[in-house]
């Protein structure tokens, strides 16, 4: 994201929010500003899929990334997309793939769009200590089965799981 593109700042806030919430595509398209809540750092994703509702945390980068965004739209109004094209107007999912595909060929990654960052922050929540319930609400699922979906953790995680786990080395048998 390091660009001097006049998107630069919008492309780099992107990137994060989708690796940092996992939102769907669509959702971070319909985000309009009044949806950012800079003070608690969070999202309110209004429809996501079934048209449900729901809030979504932000990291300390990406807050700071959509802070450094939104400082090149002065004047920007509560109703106007938070994530908006060069003529103003609301970010479409083509917009955002193109826009993925062309930050992903300059940083030399194959097969970048919107879904791999929603299965990549799935995978690196549970990594991080998050558990399958935070991220079922987190990604806007009713069955947990669905999540499952995108949790296909790597064979190297279970090994660790099961080293760290062990009950006969925990109990030091």
């Amino acid at each position: 994201t390091n660009s001097k593109r006049p998107c630069a700042e919008r492309d780099k806030a992107i990137l994060l929010v989708l690796l940092d919430c996992g939102l769907r595509a669509s959702e971070l398209c319909a985000l309009t500003v009044r949806d950012y809540e800079a003070e608690r750092g969070r999202l309110h994703i209004r429809h996501g899929k079934g048209d449900k509702g729901r809030f979504v945390f932000l990291g300390d980068r990406t807050r700071k990334a959509i802070w450094r965004y939104m400082m090149t739209r002065p004047g920007a109004k509560a109703d106007e997309p938070l994530f908006a094209t060069n003529s103003g107007s609301q970010l479409d999912r083509n917009n955002l793939r193109h826009t993925l595909t062309r930050i992903g060929a300059a940083a030399g990654v194959t097969d970048v769009h919107p879904h791999r960052f929603r299965h990549t922050f799935a995978v690196e929540f549970l990594r991080n200590g998050g558990n399958v319930f935070e991220l079922q609400q987190i990604l806007g699922h009713e069955q947990l089965t669905t999540v499952q979906r995108y949790v296909r953790l790597a064979e190297v995680d279970l090994e660790n799981a099961g080293r760290r786990s062990s009950p006969a080395d925990n109990w030091k048998l």
